[in-house]
């Protein structure tokens, strides 16, 4: 294996998208279901609304999530994964094998 410069690696470059304390689990909800954000902010607890806006721009940012905005009173927004969100899902299920494996 060639060896890259660390922030030319596409490794720590998809890790850095979906690490932290509470991105798995966002992109676990909404593999599961498109939600609101304050459903969201609900579904997980002990996240400020901060963070969680944080890490859903972090995620939209990636490609990873999308945003959709109604044109409402007051505005509804409805977040869900984007193809390529999605297709985190077998990097998920082997991550979960490993650790039942290995932890």
């Amino acid at each position: 294996m060639e060896i890259k410069k660390y922030n030319e690696c596409k490794t720590v470059i998809v890790l850095k998208a979906i690490s932290g304390k509470w991105k798995p689990y966002i992109i676990y909800l909404l593999y599961h279901q498109d939600r609101r954000y304050i459903d969201i902010w609900r579904e997980i607890p002990r996240i400020s609304k901060k963070i969680l806006s944080e890490n859903l721009n972090e995620l939209e940012t990636f490609g990873l999530v999308s945003k959709e905005t109604f044109n409402e009173a007051p505005p509804r927004v409805i977040y869900s994964l984007t193809d390529k969100g999605k297709s985190l899902a077998t990097i998920f299920r082997l991550v979960e094998e490993w650790s039942e494996v290995h932890l």
